[in-house]
């Protein structure tokens, strides 16, 4: 199958004006303008569209697809969080199925090719590993209490062994945060991680919050996790930033995905470049809770790796990585749009280890694509043009499979067509 359109985006750094990509048995054959590119098969034309490497949405929660809207942010980030819970809580093993089907159907819908979901229970795994794209389930584990680490860890592994069983989807470790972990399963989880070279996923330094309860300070977060019956007996507060508690814990590898980090000590971001880990940025969820001030600037100055994440629908308004990089261009006008470009695919399949299977639109990888429709859009390049409000995803390709096709140009049905 030949796709054409007047803009193929090899990476955030190289495009082609009428160009085409040829996909063979879902990979890349071949890439360059349409004059170069031939081969046997049918043809797509998408016209007045970018083709772009498939978005990699390297932190989303799809469970909690249903509570759009229902989870506002009033008070403190423990107010928010007890809202969260209780309303999870009445939720039945059917919702949570419809809601993780619906946030699979608007991920495909807003070019999503790779996406990492964290998996607070085992509900939904096999409509996340049929779903066409490369997922990835973070088995979420949460355990404060230092009794209850060995047997949260043997649960963990049966965990595993179950989710292995579903062909294509991809395993990761989520220990939830350092405030809801303790550092005995911490260490535990690493372990487990690193035995089966697994990636590891964690929420960090994404509250003063947090950072005040490592510290001793007996705040909102230890009143939230008494209301949940956690005991903070045995609880040593390490008295440490975020990061700096999690390297003394032997968490950050370049395996390792930090999500939020809207609080980092420069010291901080030396450690995390150092051990090679690699931040997570929501940047919507981030504004959805108030947090100013991203040190994003700092981060890659530093090299670190960074890439995106949507976050929950509990705390954004759509699971659209390409909004995210709208917002991204909307916020820093001085930054080069090919920054949050490579932020939006190549660095989130560098977390997630996936760099030489895609990211880019290359020869021989993954024919993972998001078809843009730039029609109207007045920027010098097709990635301004892609930023701008106009623009919208009219189709997703992930492994060579259409996905997504609001055109009707593919004749793919629901479910997806080999290309």
């Amino acid at each position: 199958m030949m796709f054409r359109a007047k803009y193929v985006v090899q990476s955030a750094k190289k495009f082609f004006e009428n160009g085409a990509v040829r996909v063979e048995s879902g990979r890349i054959a071949d890439i360059g303008s349409a004059s170069s590119v031939s081969g046997s098969g049918g043809v797509v034309d998408f016209g007045e569209c970018a083709i772009v490497p498939g978005f990699v949405n390297a932190h989303t929660h799809l469970q909690l697809s249903a509570l759009s809207g229902s989870a506002p942010h009033e008070g403190t980030f423990a107010d928010w969080l007890r809202r969260v819970v209780e309303l999870k809580r009445r939720m039945t093993r059917d919702d949570f199925l419809a809601s993780t089907s619906a946030g699979i159907r608007e991920s495909i819908e807003t070019g999503t090719a790779t996406l990492a979901n964290v998996a607070g229970d085992d509900t939904a795994l096999k409509e996340i590993a049929v779903s066409g794209m490369r997922c990835f389930a973070f088995l979420e584990v949460i355990a404060l209490e230092k009794f209850r680490a060995a047997d949260t860890l043997d649960t963990l592994g049966d965990r595993y062994e179950a989710a292995r069983r579903f062909n294509g989807l991809n395993i990761g470790v989520a220990p939830h945060a350092p405030y809801t972990v303790s550092a005995e399963l911490m260490r535990g989880c690493v372990e487990f991680a690193r035995k089966r070279d697994l990636p590891l996923s964690l929420h960090a330094a994404e509250t003063a919050e947090e950072a005040a309860f490592l510290h001793g300070h007996d705040g909102s977060i230890a009143a939230f996790l008494r209301d949940m019956e956690v005991s903070l007996d045995d609880w040593e507060p390490p008295r440490a930033t975020p990061v700096k508690y999690l390297a003394s814990l032997g968490v950050l590898s370049k395996r390792t995905l930090l999500v939020h980090c809207n609080y980092l000590t420069q010291d901080e971001i030396k450690t995390i470049k150092e051990s090679g880990g690699n931040v997570i940025y929501c940047p919507r969820s981030s504004a959805f809770f108030g947090h100013v001030d991203y040190p994003l600037r700092r981060l890659l100055d530093a090299r670190v790796n960074v890439a995106l994440g949507t976050d929950s629908l509990a705390s954004n308004d759509s699971l659209s990585v390409l909004d995210e990089v709208k917002c991204l261009a909307r916020r820093h006008r001085k930054m080069f749009p090919a920054i949050f470009w490579e932020m939006a695919t190549i660095n989130g399949a560098k977390a997630l280890g996936i760099a030489k299977r895609t990211g880019t639109l290359e020869k021989k990888k993954s024919a993972d694509m998001a078809v843009i429709s730039v029609e109207g859009c007045s920027g010098r390049t097709p990635l301004e043009m892609a930023v701008e409000d106009e623009a919208r995803v009219v189709a997703t390709i992930a492994e060579g499979r259409v996905l997504h096709d609001a055109f009707g140009m593919t004749g793919a049905q629901q479910g997806g067509k080999n290309a």
